[in-house]
């Protein structure tokens, strides 16, 4: 093929920049920069980074690690109490903080916040902390609330409440389920475990995908967790708010599945039929019990439709009771809600602790009702569990001898046996609460303090004033916060929690990224 006059300049062209020279009437080729001048663009471009960053964390955004477990479930911190010491048992969570989200927002009850420690208690000061160190907390009281911590839950009255319990928002509530029990059904734990009642001969066989139950007799089997659910704390609080769900695969049509809690004797029951017929959320309320005053036209005792369990595929149903709402669901989607703010018709007595923990009774169970069915997955989880007993453990004075923070009246020690002894503070020794001197080698467990009071409904209520905020950690007992400090002012919230980015693999064995709810 003959060369065109065309190729012949192209090629003439890229000769002549592989010489090094540049084109007719063109631009020279580029000389290199002296050494001195890229030094000099690295570090200018080094400081502008640094100053855009230290900008940014001043003004917009900043990262907060999380050190102790006052947090817990939420975010984990990287120390955890062992034999009376913080230990560092994993890699705190980090986390991202939004510091202009409250200049053009509200600040809402259960936002995750970081603010400056409002009121740095004197014993933590003898501990070494710092005046100005920073704290993450949960706002759970609004400017304007007034307050009450009773049997584990927040009761609030303001201008839209009269003494009910606020609800958490869904993604809140799903952060704040602690596991009590759960199982895949591969093995024995749950025939073993949970106690069964009613009929005892249940065929069964293990499965690849779970346990098959045939109740076609008919039959039915009733299975109860063992034991209350609790807090898991040396006192031991029982916990009536929890989440009890199971995945259902049925075989046949025919029987139901149910879903129960009980409550202080308060009874809750989701009802499911297999293959057909109508579903339904049942309350009973337990003896002496009642509708709190003016809530009672928000009542309804049972709620029912026409739906079942679909045959041949496997569903989700759920129960849960939390912040006064029984909610019954199906794989994710809501069936039924009922409203039962219920109390003890003695609640005005003088002896209504002592009754109270008379009737508490707190279950959960599952019973299966002439069906043919599949158990996939089970899990029992209970809500974060308010109390007024603060733990005080790592709040040592100088020598490392425990002491009393600032507005607790006594504190929880735990002897070597494991008994729990209540001390006080005389002539400025610990003794115990009798006035008797304390075992040696006891360890501090938690305080209690004497203000703001909140013990169980039988002191005064907490007033929240105009620009001040109520913070509690989600780990309750374990979290130094406004019950022991008092009040949050609006000036020293500095953001809100968005985004935990930390731990993430392969630096971790556990995947946490997610947003902070």
């Amino acid at each position: 093929m003959k060369n065109t006059p065309r190729k012949k300049r192209g090629r003439a062209k890229r000769r002549e920049r592989a010489e090094g020279a540049g084109p007719p009437g063109g631009k020279a080729a580029k000389e290199p920069k002296p050494p001195g001048v890229k030094a000099r663009e690295f570090v200018e471009a080094i400081v502008t980074a640094i100053i855009f960053v230290l900008v940014i964390r001043q003004y917009a955004a900043e990262t907060f690690d999380i050190p102790t477990q006052s947090m817990k479930p939420t975010l984990l911190g990287a120390l955890e109490r062992r034999d009376g010491r913080e230990v560092q048992v994993r890699q705190g969570d980090h986390l991202i903080a939004d510091k202009l989200y409250y200049k053009y927002h509200p600040v809402e009850r259960f936002d995750i916040v970081l603010f400056k420690d409002p009121v740095p208690d004197p014993g933590l000061l003898d501990a070494g902390y710092s005046v100005h160190r920073t704290l993450i907390k949960r706002i759970v009281g609004l400017p304007g609330d007034t307050i009450e911590i009773r049997h584990g839950d927040l009761y609030v009255t303001n201008d839209e409440l009269k003494e009910e319990i606020p609800e958490k928002p869904r993604a809140v509530q799903d952060a704040l389920w602690r596991n009590v029990f759960t199982t895949e059904f591969r093995d024995s734990e749950f025939i073993g475990k949970w106690r069964m009642s009613g009929q005892q001969s249940v065929t069964s066989r293990q499965r690849e995908n779970g346990i098959e139950f045939d109740l076609r007799a008919p039959g039915r089997a009733d299975y109860l967790y063992p034991g209350p659910v609790d807090d898991t704390l040396p006192l031991s609080n029982p916990v009536g708010d929890v989440l009890l769900e199971v995945a259902v695969h049925p075989l046949e049509g025919g029987g139901a599945v149910e879903l129960m809690i009980v409550e202080d004797g308060d009874t809750y029951t989701l009802h499911m039929p297999v293959g057909g017929g109508s579903a339904y959320l049942q309350v009973g309320l337990g003896p002496d019990h009642r509708i709190r005053e003016g809530l009672e036209d928000r009542f309804e005792s049972r709620k029912e439709k026409d739906v079942s369990l679909p045959v041949g595929r496997t569903s989700v149903i759920s129960l849960t009771n939390a912040d006064d709402r029984i909610v019954a669901g199906m794989n994710g989607a809501e069936m039924f809600r009922i409203y039962a703010p219920v109390e003890p018709a003695y609640r005005d007595d003088t002896d209504f602790e002592a009754k109270k923990r008379e009737s508490s009774e707190n279950r959960a169970g599952l019973a299966l009702d002439g069906c043919h069915v599949v158990l996939e997955k089970l899990r029992l989880a209970r809500d974060v569990y308010y109390t007024d007993v603060l733990y005080v453990g790592t709040v040592k004075d100088k020598h490392g001898r425990p002491v009393i923070p600032a507005k607790c009246s006594l504190i929880i020690l735990k002897d070597k046996d494991g008994s729990l002894i209540r001390a006080v503070e005389k002539d400025g020794r610990l003794v115990c609460e009798d006035g008797r001197p304390l075992p040696p080698n006891v360890k501090p467990v938690a305080g209690i303090p004497s203000e703001p009071k909140m013990d169980n409904g039988t002191k005064s209520p907490y007033s929240i004033g105009k620009g001040e905020y109520f913070a509690m950690g989600d780990n309750s007992p374990g979290s130094l916060d406004s019950r022991a400090w008092g009040v949050v002012p609006k000036e020293f919230i500095l953001g809100r929690a968005v985004f935990l980015f930390w731990p993430f693999p392969p630096f971790s064995d556990t995947f946490r990224p997610k947003l902070a709810r």
